[in-house]
């Protein structure tokens, strides 16, 4: 129970007497999970480990393992010849009620240590003291005179507070805001989340020992919950959050939504349901703010159910006697905001209304625990939640067992109908975990089978590319690679007195045979592409001519002049210069193909066959030659090598018959083309090529 100043003086007077070894059997005996609560914090105190949490539900008995705990530690000093032999523990708490509670709980397992209060009109004597129950609020203004090196344990009862800047302070003063520490720190909490999620590891370094709110219910430590949930016409879309990263709903705007007549009538008009058909005798509600709590008590009221209410406005004595009438069934409902969240020790409450919504679920579970603890007048405790249609980020039950969003209702639901709730909620994850990873995995191989196409398409692209290049339509000679191709390519030229620089021939190679379409080199200084026919187009590398070192790239096409109309013109082509660009080949490669592609729709405008397959990766290309094509080229290869003034070296007329041999359709085409273009260069520098080759041992 809740002490009053008259009993507080009492209990403070000295010890007449102190021994430090007292008989166990002399404690009141402690549950197993709180003995290995004990244990551990002593453990890990011994092993180094000084500033640890204990996080234990609301109902089991935080104040009487630390009560107990503080003495165990004691005679552990005593054991280890303590430089004292009157060590001392701070006890820090936040709040006047939890303060009077640690002092009956204290006194009653631990009765012969000497305590002193620090709070308000209280000043404790440190000297005549054991044990410092202080409030923090008055501590942090009063650490001047505090010594440091006086105290030899620090407990923080709702640790949860822990990093706050109040309690920093104070732990700071006695060096023990550091893992450095030489002080332990023992924090308590039946919930170490915080709402603003502040990072509890900045005060504490290791939780040690945890048992939730489910285990001690499963293990009949606190007693069943049947919950059920009522739907409100509340729409929370709209209710703002707090300070950033706190994620608290504001409590105005909540209050606003929440505290109107008809919801209200809801309320009272459930508490009434339930006290008819499940007899319930001590309600507690918890309303959002004093506006609420004071007309939820009109409304009860107007009922004719005796209710009262606690605020913060009410002198600490006021609401003393009437938490003490709750607890002695005088009344049969009691109101409350931000009161009876922490500290209340009152077993008899067999009903809890929560009236304000919340999206932190560590006060929804310091809110229900109000009601678990075990009483010889309850088997359960019926614990109502009002939730509104459209609660965005709001908590509810099944959030103990980890459903993070249930939209379902519940009526007198048990722990272990939301354990079966927990069950689907993890079932319908794992379908969807495995859906998700189906779906992934066949995202995944239609990844796979699309690079693996593309990986294909290019391999072939390059295998055509392969099998096109030679030093007229890109050698017409199998390389291994661009790169030997480039360099064979250059090394030819640099025989041949060739004057373009070895880098302007690269960028000339890889940009022409990047290209889609079929460049032709049929001079050392220029590329055609057939249109078709003898049609075609042609660029052209110079000099330009008012800065020799400079290049100058043009683009022109050439249509060919019907046989009976040559007469009147010089030459068969018609020749216009389509682009001139300066060293910008790029360009030059983009308007060609602007051209072939306008070209082609005109054709395929006036064909009835479809578009011509002007690319180079056109099937037809890499069909064998025919026999005609065969002996067409052969001639012409034949000719040159025998009658050429500089003999090819190593290359023999067998090496000239192998390649004719493996001719394609396309190599065949090309160098035709070719040939009506310039009739000797083609010819003379794929002999060239075909001896460069036989002299390496690479004939294809």
């Amino acid at each position: 129970m809740l002490l009053g100043i008259r009993g507080l003086c009492r209990w403070m007077v000295p010890s007449t007497a102190r021994v430090l070894q007292r008989p166990m059997s002399s404690l009141p005996s402690l549950r197993d999970y709180q003995e290995k609560a004990i244990a551990n914090c002593l453990e890990a105190i011994q092993q180094g480990t000084l500033r640890i949490g204990v996080s234990l539900a609301t109902g089991g008995g935080k104040t009487v393992i630390f009560a107990n705990l503080i003495d165990r530690y004691f005679q552990e000093l005593a054991e280890r010849g303590h430089r004292d032999s009157s060590p001392k523990c701070l006890l820090l708490v936040h709040r006047r009620e939890l303060a009077f509670q640690a002092i009956a709980t204290i006194k009653r397992c631990v009765p012969r240590l000497r305590l002193q209060l620090e709070m308000g009109k209280y000043h404790a004597n440190y000297d005549d003291a054991d044990v410092i129950i202080a409030s923090v609020q008055s501590l942090v203004r009063r650490l001047d005179s505090c010594d440091p090196k006086q105290v030899d344990l620090i407990v923080v009862d709702e640790a949860h507070h822990i990093v706050a800047d109040s309690y920093a302070k104070v732990l700071a003063h006695f060096q023990a805001d550091t893992p450095q520490t030489e002080i332990p720190v023992v924090g308590f909490s039946a919930t170490f989340e915080r709402a603003d999620r502040k990072a509890i590891s900045r005060a504490l370094d290791e939780i040690i020992y945890h048992r939730g709110i489910v285990e001690m219910i499963e293990d009949r430590w606190l007693c069943e919950g049947k919950f059920t949930t009522v739907a409100i016409d509340a729409d929370l879309t709209q209710v703002k959050t707090t300070a950033a990263g706190r994620g608290t709903s504001n409590v105005e705007m909540l209050s606003r939504v929440i505290n109107v007549d008809s919801i209200n009538e809801v309320i009272v008009k459930t508490y009434l349901h339930k006290r008819d058909t499940a007899r319930v005798k001590s309600t507690l509600l918890f309303a959002i703010d004093k506006a609420h709590v004071q007309a939820l008590y009109e409304k009860f009221k107007s009922y004719g159910v005796q209710a009262e209410y606690v605020t913060s406005d009410l002198k600490s004595d006021v609401r003393d006697r009437t938490i003490q009438r709750f607890r002695d069934r005088q009344s049969e409902v009691l109101i409350n905001c931000g009161i009876l969240t922490e500290g209340t020790d009152i077993p008899n409450i067999d009903c809890i209304l929560l009236c304000r919504p919340t999206r932190s679920r560590p006060l929804l579970v310091q809110m229900i625990g109000r009601g678990l603890r075990l009483h010889h007048k309850k088997s359960h405790c019926h614990i109502v939640d009002f939730v509104g249609a459209k609660s965005v980020g709001v908590v509810s039950f099944p959030s103990l067992v980890g459903v993070p969003d249930y939209r379902g209702t519940l009526d007198e639901a048990t722990m272990d109908d939301l354990a079966k709730i927990k069950e689907a909620w993890d079932e319908k994850e794992r379908r969807m975990r495995e859906q998700a990873q189906m779906e992934e995995s066949r995202l995944s191989e239609e990844r796979a089978q699309r690079e693996a196409m593309l990986r294909e398409s290019q391999e072939k692209k390059i295998q055509y590319m392969q099998e096109l290049v030679n030093s007229v339509d890109l050698t017409m000679v199998s390389y291994d690679s661009f790169e030997k191709f480039c360099d064979d390519q250059i090394a030819l030229d640099s025989l041949s007195g060739d004057p373009a620089s070895s880098s302007t021939r690269k960028m000339e190679h890889n940009l022409l045979t990047q290209s889609n379409y079929l460049w032709l080199k049929f001079s050392d200084d220029g590329w055609a592409f057939s249109l078709m026919g003898y049609n075609h187009l042609r660029i052209y590398r110079e000099k330009d001519p008012a800065d020799k070192t400079k290049v100058v790239y043009k683009l022109k096409l050439y249509r060919e002049i019907p046989r009976h109309f040559r007469s009147s013109f010089d030459g068969k082509f018609n020749t216009t210069e389509v682009m001139k660009s300066e060293r910008d080949l790029f360009k030059i490669v983009g308007k060609a193909h602007s051209v072939i592609e306008e070209l082609s729709r005109q054709k395929t405008a006036t064909s009835k066959f479809g578009p011509p397959n002007v690319t180079k990766f056109a099937p037809w290309r890499r069909r064998p030659a025919t026999e005609r094509q065969k002996a067409y080229i052969g001639r012409l290869l034949h000719k040159l090598y025998s009658t050429s003034k500089k003999p090819f070296g190593t290359l023999t007329s067998r090496d000239i018959d192998r390649y004719i041999s493996t001719l394609t359709r396309g190599a065949a085409s090309n160098l035709g083309f070719l040939t009506s273009i310039a009739p000797v260069y083609p010819i003379r520098n794929l002999l060239k090529v075909l001896e460069f080759k036989s002299k390496h041992n690479q004939q294809p």
